[in-house]
């Protein structure tokens, strides 16, 4: 496992940019603080977040995730964090680099060969602070930092500009949220964001969305146990769920509706040509064969009966699920862990009580890939190729071979073979428009054509 070095904090620590009046109503109110004396709440109240020891101990994929997205939150505040802590010889004036109404001071400094000069106004209820960055002596300044802080503090918002295009390159986002919770964002123009929960016993949660579609959430305790969900970003539909350490009742075999969530185009349905006709028939036998039979066996009911004691025993932990599918029989799923994959084998139970196993079916932890084996011959696998929704689907039974693929726009290809040997390629495109290769008994192409949507 690729291990993170994280500096473990114990808490997070929380301050205040102003003292409160005394509850007697007659003390007059504090003043204000003068801009040089105004704290950054990026320096005072936000500091680098804590993770629980035990996040970094579990060998999970999502745990570590979990950390790479906490050392992303601190390496964001440790960056912006140089721009805001004036140096010690930062020379001081009251002339603004772009001005408006009301008071200014302006510090300026070199650093790393550039020159830096750091803007605090006063606006309404709240202080701006905007960064202009020279890179040569008599440039002008440009804008490259625009913060924005409450006067009550507990809140701090940053814009970060494209030097060159002169635009929004990113937004941030801190603030102190209530039960002494901390909440950060960092957002893109073109909708990728990045969203993290903090909370004072190390516990958190964070979240990676495009243009307000959920990608995914991973959450933890105080003692780094955790959960975790994936999304389609395109639908929102849940494509996976797990925690850690792993729970056996968490373990779902995700591929269920994998083939009846297919969508060809219908202009692809619609086409009279043979190869399309043929297609389209083949991909509707094999949804039918897939979600009538194996899916009967791995699609474990709310009410299942549950116990420990496996059917087969082997080594490990086993949890057995036992109910009467929808064809009378009395079914038996048997989940384990073994290595990187999730086990499902499939039982019906004889009159006299004994088992018999049908197949057998392996997914791996990240819920992406899944292989089912029947028997000695017939073997099945089912691949997300992507995020968007796009899968393979590969049947074998050791004399027809189908390999298909689909894309989330609809589009796809597909082999047909026998015997080892190809006997036809068909693709299509998002609108129907396809075309074909037919072969011969020694694999050459025999014909080959193409057809129009609709016809």
């Amino acid at each position: 496992m690729k291990k993170f070095q994280l500096v473990i904090l114990t808490t997070l620590l929380t301050s205040l940019f102003f003292t409160s009046c005394s509850k007697d109503d007659d003390e007059a109110p504090q003043p204000e603080p003068s801009l040089e004396e105004v704290k950054f709440a990026l320096l005072n109240e936000f500091e680098e977040f804590t993770a629980p020891q035990g996040l970094q101990d579990y060998d999970n994929i999502h745990a570590e995730q979990a950390i790479s997205d906490i050392n992303e939150a601190n390496a964001i505040r440790a960056y912006f964090t140089t721009y805001f802590d004036i140096p010690e010889g930062a020379e001081k004036s009251n002339t603004p680099i772009a001005s408006s109404e009301g008071k200014y001071i302006v510090y300026k400094w070199e650093e790393d060969n550039k020159s830096i000069a750091l803007q605090l106004s006063q606006q309404g209820d709240e202080y701006l602070m905007e960064v202009f960055i020279r890179k040569k002596d008599n440039a002008p300044y440009q804008l490259f930092i625009e913060a924005r802080q409450p006067k009550a503090g507990k809140k701090f918002q940053l814009k970060q500009f494209d030097l060159e295009e002169k635009q929004v390159r990113a937004t941030f986002l801190w603030e102190k949220r209530e039960k002494e919770s901390t909440y950060v964002s960092h957002t893109r123009p073109a909708g990728a964001k990045q969203e993290w929960n903090f909370y004072a016993d190390a516990s958190g949660k964070t979240a990676n969305s495009f243009d307000g579609k959920l990608f995914y959430i991973i959450q933890w305790d105080a003692e780094g146990k955790g959960s975790w969900q994936d999304f389609n970003p395109y639908d929102g539909k849940e494509t996976g769920k797990g925690s850690w350490p792993e729970r056996l009742e968490d373990v779902k075999f995700v591929f269920l509706k994998s083939l009846e969530e297919i969508v060809l185009p219908q202009g692809l349905k619609d086409s009279y040509n043979t190869y399309a006709k043929t297609l389209v028939t083949r991909i509707n036998d094999y949804k039918y064969e897939y979600s009538s039979y194996f899916t009967v066996y791995l699609d474990i009911p709310g009410d299942a009966e549950k116990s420990t004691t496996p059917v087969t025993p082997g080594e490990g932990e086993y949890l057995v699920y036992k109910w009467t599918n929808k064809f009378g029989e009395v079914t038996v799923c048997q989940v384990s862990k073994q290595g990187d994959e999730y086990l499902f084998e499939a039982f019906v139970q004889e009159d006299d009580g004994s088992y018999v196993k049908l197949f057998e079916a392996r997914q791996t932890k990240d819920g992406r890939k899944a292989f089912i084996l029947e028997g000695e011959n017939i073997s099945i696998t089912v691949e997300l190729l992507d995020y968007n929704g796009s899968i393979r689907f590969l049947y074998d039974d050791g004399w027809v071979k189908f390999d298909l693929e689909v894309q989330s726009d609809g589009s796809g290809k597909q082999q047909y073979s026998e015997d080892g040997m190809p006997r036809d390629d068909i693709q299509w495109d998002v609108e129907g428009n396809g075309s074909w290769k037919e072969f011969d008994e020694k694999g050459d192409i025999l014909d080959s054509g193409s057809w129009k949507a609709n016809t």
